[in-house]
């Protein structure tokens, strides 16, 4: 990083701006004996924070296995424009064929004609109403009811940590009654 500011010499050689990321990836935590998932809708910003700091973040033996933050306009936008290609991963998966898709798409943008690198996001907008949405309708009417969400899953690993949890989050829901709506993912919600 001491090096990361240097702004001597040529533009071609100097480094700032520039950064050198080498990682592996490896599994380093215990698979849950048991998982379950919720989406969570808040009436308010202010509400969501305290349920950040108060149910999530209140001991590091109790933390969620994933938490994923969004507003009312992320949603939003996901639902106006992201159907096809939510329900695309849904049934092909990230695999090769996704990838020989995502390709087309970018060769197609790189054709030399007006308006070739929007065409396809373009397409895929005005075709977008007519694939169904991609959470269940009880998700989705909390989606357009409360303007910030939270998708989170719960694990237990043997020491009580998911009782632990959701035993914070309900008495949190009784606290903020009105503020909050917890909506357990059953099979149907929860991504494959």
């Amino acid at each position: 990083s001491r090096y990361n500011a240097d702004t001597r010499g040529e533009q071609c050689n100097r480094s700032e701006g520039k950064v050198l990321i080498l990682a592996t990836v490896h599994d380093t935590f215990v698979k849950p004996e048991e998982k379950k998932s919720y989406w969570i809708s808040f009436k308010d910003f202010d509400t969501t924070l305290k349920f950040r700091k108060e149910v999530c973040l209140d001991n590091p033996k109790d933390l969620p296995i994933s938490c994923e933050y969004m507003d009312r306009d992320s949603f939003d936008i996901i639902d106006r424009s992201g159907r096809i290609l939510g329900n695309l991963i849904k049934v092909i998966g990230m695999g090769s064929l996704m990838g020989t898709l995502w390709d087309v798409k970018l060769k197609i943008e790189a054709l030399p004609f007006d308006g070739s690198e929007l065409i396809c996001d373009k397409l895929l907008h005005t075709f977008n109403s007519f694939t169904p949405a991609l959470l269940p309708s009880k998700v989705m009417k909390l989606g357009k009811d409360m303007d910030h969400h939270i998708a989170m899953t719960v694990g237990e690993f043997g020491e009580g940590e998911k009782d632990r949890f959701l035993n914070r989050m309900e008495k949190f829901a009784k606290d903020n009654e009105g503020g909050i709506v917890i909506h357990e993912c059953k099979k149907q919600c929860r991504r494959k």
